[in-house]
């Protein structure tokens, strides 16, 4: 069975922690952070063109698109520009995009 991957948004340090420095609890890949001063971010099971992962939350720049936040919605990853449709990633947009940040560390990226 294929391992989830998270990262999160602490509010208060107001850092992005990935799910190598949390304490899992049991067997079920559960962090122990579930609090109201961290937010949640899935990884999509994609990467960019340079081979970083791509998660929820974070800042793309697209050739087509331009800077996009990638989203998820109805089941699915998504890049959102900022007077764009939704565009589902799938393995050949995301060798084509490229990470650029977060929209908690990097909201300036947006515009």
């Amino acid at each position: 069975m294929k391992r989830l991957k998270f990262r999160a948004y602490n509010k208060g340090s107001k850092v992005v922690i990935y799910d190598d420095d949390w304490s899992w609890f049991s067997d079920v890949y559960m962090p122990d952070i579930n609090n109201d001063y961290s937010i949640l971010m899935q990884f999509s099971g994609l990467k960019d063109k340079y081979g970083v992962d791509i998660f929820e939350g974070d800042i793309v720049k697209d050739k087509i698109l331009g800077i996009c936040e990638v989203k998820f919605i109805n089941a699915s990853f998504v890049i959102k520009g900022r007077n764009t449709q939704h565009f589902i990633i799938g393995k050949e947009r995301a060798k084509k995009i490229e990470v650029c940040g977060n929209i908690y560390e990097n909201k300036g990226l947006l515009g």
